[in-house]
């Protein structure tokens, strides 16, 4: 009795092995393999979605290899399709006419992109699935080529969505005249945006233009991109409307010799930059979009909604714990005896950054004062009490009040080193003796405009 070798993809549940499907001695660097693997594909999809596995080798396809089926897994192992057709080198098409597969996984799979014009290496239109390693190249022929882009389906309302993308490369051969790294596409023809995929690692090198965002809420961990010397823009927010790139974010990007690093287009909003490194970039940041965040290693933070401090103050002397603003009301009264004096106008404010504290007033006095007070000039009310033993000078003027004869300078200050909330005028008299201006100074329609930074007891 003859006995048959038994091929390791007719083993039940064990992987599908695409060489099991190229006939014996076919050259598979120079023949078109795609009939071949895409057999495989079908296949092992046909059989309960067992896993496609590639050798270590370089195939020729000449068509696309399309994922037709839910939980499609395919394992590389390092294997490398040489694509010369005119289209799409791998791509995702709808199951049963209306949805795009989903759970589905690729691993450690390679894209020569040769020759097809406008042509793509990997169209993701899945969702829910895992990308580990997928490398493209583009060469010069591949004119206005992209690497790997991420498109929805507008009809059917597809993803594609939540997507994770682990150390992904692309490469182009073209020295940055044409290509795209990585797109996220929304614009014409009309497609549902890609949202909430999830980009770990990887590299764009030497594209036009390295990543592309449109969509929303998409997240890109420590990619980097490197532009040819001073030419394309690294990563780019492009919004076609006001609804299609809002609340991406990229953390710990590296960038190397663009012309442009990061550029929000407008409709781009509610955009992030984190802790990204620019080196060579000629222009480090463009935004003509709303309320997106910069913040890198190599330009001031830009915070549009600027920064609210509400943290427990810090026993750091270089931190910055707190910072406010506001207003408060002045009370002018005698040390000795407050006496009743009346304001007609008063205009008082504040703002207080850490522990330094400037604050500004005029106050205009009533027609009629009650008066009655006894002792020093005092306006009350400030806003934080002055800490104990430090100094401060402000500077005041005055309309009316009654200065002592031969004064020749006036201020606004503290009258003791203890903790207190409330200021003094202080003349200088003959350029030699200070005096506190009394409250019996001050009459009905007098002016006080002063202006004191002081440091606060919190």
């Amino acid at each position: 009795m003859a006995l048959t070798k038994a091929r390791y993809s007719m083993v039940s549940g064990d992987p599908v092995n695409v060489d099991d499907f190229i006939p014996a001695g076919t050259n598979i660097a120079t023949t078109d393999c795609t009939s071949f693997i895409q057999t495989a594909i079908d296949a092992a999809s046909a059989d309960g979605g067992r896993v496609v596995v590639f050798g270590a080798k370089t195939y020729r396809i000449d068509s696309t290899v399309q994922i037709k089926a839910h939980t499609t897994k395919i394992e590389g192992r390092s294997a490398v399709l040489d694509y010369y057709g005119s289209s799409v080198a791998v791509d995702f098409v709808p199951v049963g006419g209306t949805t795009y597969p989903v759970s589905c996984s690729i691993s450690k799979l390679s894209v020569l992109i040769r020759t097809a014009s406008s042509g793509t290496g990997f169209r993701i239109r899945s969702s829910y699935s895992t990308f580990d390693r997928l490398d493209v190249v583009l060469y010069t022929a591949a004119t206005s080529a992209r690497g790997i882009s991420l498109v929805g389906d507008d009809t059917n309302g597809t993803g594609p969505y939540y997507n994770t993308f682990i150390r992904c490369t692309v490469q182009s051969q073209s020295s940055s005249t044409d290509h795209i790294g990585i797109s996220l596409v929304a614009a014409a023809p009309n497609y549902r945006s890609p949202n909430a995929n999830t980009f770990i690692g990887g590299r764009v090198g030497q594209c036009l233009q390295g990543i592309v965002i449109k969509g929303n809420g998409n997240a890109f961990y420590n990619p980097t991109v490197e532009n040819s010397a001073g030419a394309g823009t690294a990563i780019i927010f492009e919004a076609d409307t006001a609804v299609n790139c809002v609340n991406n974010n990229i953390f710990g990007a590296y960038i190397e010799n663009a012309s442009v690093g990061i550029s929000f287009t407008a409709n781009a909003a509610s955009n992030s930059i984190y802790s990204d490194f620019m080196t060579g970039a000629s222009t480090v940041y463009s935004d003509l979009g709303t309320d997106n965040i910069f913040v890198g290693a190599n330009g001031p933070a830009v915070l549009p909604n600027g920064v609210k401090l509400e943290g427990s103050a810090s026993s750091d002397a270089n931190v910055l714990d707190a910072y406010e603003e506001g207003t408060w009301t002045p009370v002018v009264a005698g040390s000795s005896t407050a006496g009743t004096y009346e304001i007609s106008i008063t205009q008082a404010d504040y703002v207080k950054i850490g522990k330094s504290v400037t604050v500004n007033c005029r106050i205009v006095m009533a027609g009629s004062l009650t008066g009655g007070g006894s002792g020093d000039l005092e306006i009350t009310g400030l806003p934080f009490a002055k800490a104990e033993n430090s100094i401060a000078q402000g500077s005041v003027v005055t309309r009316g009040i009654d200065l002592t004869a031969g004064a020749i300078s006036l201020s606004c200050g503290f009258a003791t080193t203890s903790a207190v909330s409330k200021v003094v005028l202080e003349e200088i008299i003959d350029n030699a003796t200070s005096v506190i201006v009394p409250i019996s100074a001050i009459a009905a329609s007098d002016t006080i405009q002063t202006t004191i930074t002081y440091t606060s007891t919190t």
